[in-house]
């Protein structure tokens, strides 16, 4: 609830921090896929261009795992306003 919290404080370092440790417990903690995968997917829509450019690291990493990116394309998240930071993750 903490993460959920931080990621949407005005102060850009918690965003990042909140990122960062979203991105972390994806990796680690499956049970969290529905509800880390969604919020990491907002985090994509964030005003801050490093904030995008690190949800969608950590969703072109845990997208590789097919389970989870079957998650993420029925989550039907908007690529086309990140322009080529988006690029790789599009391409999965």
């Amino acid at each position: 609830m903490l993460v959920f919290t931080a990621s949407y404080t005005d102060n850009k370092p918690t965003r990042l921090f909140a990122t960062h440790q979203l991105g972390r417990l994806l990796q680690t903690t499956p049970v969290l896929d529905d509800w880390g995968l969604q919020l990491m997917i907002t985090q994509l829509y964030d005003t801050a261009i490093e904030i995008c450019d690190l949800a969608v690291m950590y969703l072109e990493e845990v997208c590789t795992d097919e389970s989870k990116l079957q998650k993420v394309v029925a989550m039907r998240p908007a690529l086309e306003h990140l322009g080529d930071i988006g690029h790789p993750l599009f391409m999965r």
